[in-house]
């Protein structure tokens, strides 16, 4: 998912930028960093998380710049981005779960309609979107490193049947899971 927030991110600001507030770049960069610096066990669904993060905030850093252009079809949510922050860590905690847009829209103080387009505003994503995101790296880190059935896979990244995951994992990676650990091998 974080690689086309750095494709969407790169189209915008080029290679080269400035940031007016790099504090939430460089928070996620640390924190990164630090994972590797000490050593600790890498969670691919984490890392990804930490990345998308830091392209989120390129692009609301560009969105905030007199004369700036629109990210995709409507202007980056300028409310409250700490309940969007909440929304994005509550889906990461629970993605293997029944996540509701319920629950979510409550979760930023939000009417259902209004929390659709705020959340596709401040991520590029539906929620359904980023949740299967989520759910298919979280599959993805299984596939390479356990020797867990794609059936039992499929049911641990929170998808409600084998068939579901095959069929959203295919039309996102363009093969299937089978396929997909087998190139890793």
């Amino acid at each position: 998912m974080a690689r086309a927030y750095y494709d969407l991110t790169v189209s915008y600001l080029g290679n080269i930028f400035t940031l007016v507030d790099d504090y939430p770049v460089l928070n996620k960069m640390t924190a990164i960093y630090q994972t590797f610096a000490e050593g600790r066990p890498i969670r691919e669904a984490l890392l990804s998380k930490q990345l998308t993060d830091i392209w989120t905030a390129l692009l609301l850093d560009q969105a905030e710049r007199p004369g700036s252009r629109k990210i995709g079809r409507v202007s980056v949510w300028d409310g409250d981005s700490i309940g969007m922050e909440n929304v994005i860590s509550y889906i990461n905690e629970h993605f293997t779960g029944k996540i509701t847009i319920q629950t979510l829209a409550e979760q930023a103080m939000l009417s259902q309609y209004h929390f659709i387009r705020m959340f596709k505003s401040y991520t590029s994503f539906t929620p359904h979107e980023y949740i299967v995101n989520i759910r298919i790296s979280a599959a993805k880190y299984m596939l390479k490193n356990t020797g867990l059935s794609v059936k039992d896979i499929s049911l641990d990244a929170g998808f409600p049947s084998e068939s579901a995951f095959c069929t959203a994992f295919k039309k996102k990676m363009g093969i299937t899971p089978t396929e997909y650990r087998n190139s890793m091998a």
